[in-house]
């Protein structure tokens, strides 16, 4: 356990190096811009040291071609259930040096993995003990939650209301999905949605391989039998991609319908729904928010101007921008999730005093050249921060997809892809 405060904060989109324990934050083409050595800042002389001239991660390729795989070398900390153990491995780092010396190999991984398997296993959500993950949440999930508003309930209604096909595809077990749901959403969550998948294990569910795995019906919180063919209106749980097309197919009447999905994860969301799946992608992207955001002028009177069937009914100076996520979201240490612009380790971006909460309007702006920049802008349609700052727009707005140096952020860009 950590028995100290947490005072070094890290990005998600950071790799660890388990070989060398060391934790970097990765170019597009495999630059190492910024490392640390457990919780220590590494100079550009000290990553020499580790990696050569040239700086580049050895590893790269094997991530750059699949970067959704699990590796006993690295790993890539791509969501926020992540965070907490990239501040455990680099505390492990310090503790090893100081008690026994820098190892040639740090070989603490694998005893991470099991404690993780552990520690987040379903079955232990029925585990009442208080070391453990879900008995914290049970006890006081107000701590972890936030209640949804009532704009995103009225918002998924809505979509349900003009006959769009609507469903919820998690990897939550149905026990965890209806403490999370009942108390961000209320009891009555399950009919916002035409069906609900839980324990879908994804980024598997998006492949193809045989024997593909069955949907199994849930009564209550109890999973019953393997069905044969999807229905409306039910929960399920487990199941494939194939066989929720054919269910989609029948809803909408479509030989190939098309899925604008919702999610935060690379690895679970991201790359598996456009590669195998052929969705389109939407991203939910709180470092938006937490970095400052620029809106260009045109865009602006596009949402304010525009034809009526298009026209936003929220004016950008009204969008409500949340505080004290960068007490959590930015790092003095490594920089913007998005783009590295220092060229020197030892000069440190203050990310945080570079920042306001509104929205600023300037156009251009550079490409993102971080390797997770880049894997948001290949795998989304668009990123917005939170579903907030769509739920009023009309359900046929027209948003413009990614494309090199416009486009992909709604309502704006990263204020750091501007400075």
């Amino acid at each position: 356990m950590l028995r100290h405060p947490i005072t070094v904060r890290h990005l998600k989109g950071l790799v660890l190096d388990t070989i060398k324990g060391n934790i970097l934050k990765l170019g597009v083409d495999g630059i190492i811009l910024r490392a640390s050595h457990g919780t220590q800042q590494l100079t550009r002389k000290e990553i020499t040291d580790y990696y050569g001239e040239e700086q580049i991660w050895p590893k790269f390729s094997n991530l750059k071609e699949n970067p959704i795989q699990h590796s006993n070398i690295f790993r890539v900390f791509e969501n926020y259930f992540d965070l907490p153990v990239m501040v455990i491995c680099a505390r492990i780092v310090d503790t090893i040096d100081k008690k026994f010396g820098k190892p040639k190999e740090y070989s603490f991984w694998p005893d991470i993995i099991s404690s993780l398997r552990i520690i987040f296993n379903p079955s232990s959500f029925k585990i009442d003990k208080q070391e453990q993950y879900f008995y914290n949440l049970k006890r006081d999930i107000s701590k972890f939650v936030k209640p949804s508003t009532q704009k995103i309930i009225n918002w998924i209604k809505s979509m349900k209301e003009t006959q769009q096909t609507v469903f919820l595809l998690t990897n939550s077990d149905i026990d965890y999905t209806n403490l999370l749901m009942n108390y961000a959403v209320g009891e009555h969550w399950p009919e916002m949605f035409d069906m609900v998948v839980c324990a879908a294990g994804k980024p598997g569910f998006f492949k193809s391989e045989e024997p593909l795995v069955k949907f199994h019906e849930l009564d209550g919180e109890k999973e019953v039998c393997p069905v044969q063919e999807l229905q409306e209106n039910k929960m399920y749980s487990k199941g494939n991609h194939k066989d929720l097309t054919i269910f989609l197919q029948k809803q909408t009447n479509q030989d190939k319908p098309k899925v604008l999905y919702f999610g935060d994860s690379i690895r679970s969301d991201m790359y598996p729904s456009v590669v195998f799946g052929d969705w389109n992608v939407v991203t939910v992207l709180e470092e938006m928010e937490s970095e400052g955001m620029v809106i260009c002028q045109d865009q602006e009177n596009f949402l304010e101007d525009g034809p009526n069937s298009k026209k936003a009914r929220l004016s950008v100076h009204d969008l409500e921008i949340e505080s004290c996520k960068e007490e959590v979201l930015l790092s003095n240490q490594w920089g913007s999730f998005f783009v590295h612009a220092d060229t020197c380790q030892d000069k440190v971006i203050d990310c945080k005093a570079d920042r306001d909460h509104g929205l600023e309007k300037k156009c251009g702006r550079k490409e993102m050249n971080t390797f997770c920049g880049n894997l948001i802008q290949k795998y989304s349609t668009f990123v917005i921060p939170r579903l907030d700052f769509i739920t009023e727009l009309p359900l046929d707005y027209t948003f413009e997809a990614f494309s090199p140096s416009k486009g992909g952020f709604y309502p704006g860009s990263p204020k750091s892809l501007h400075s």
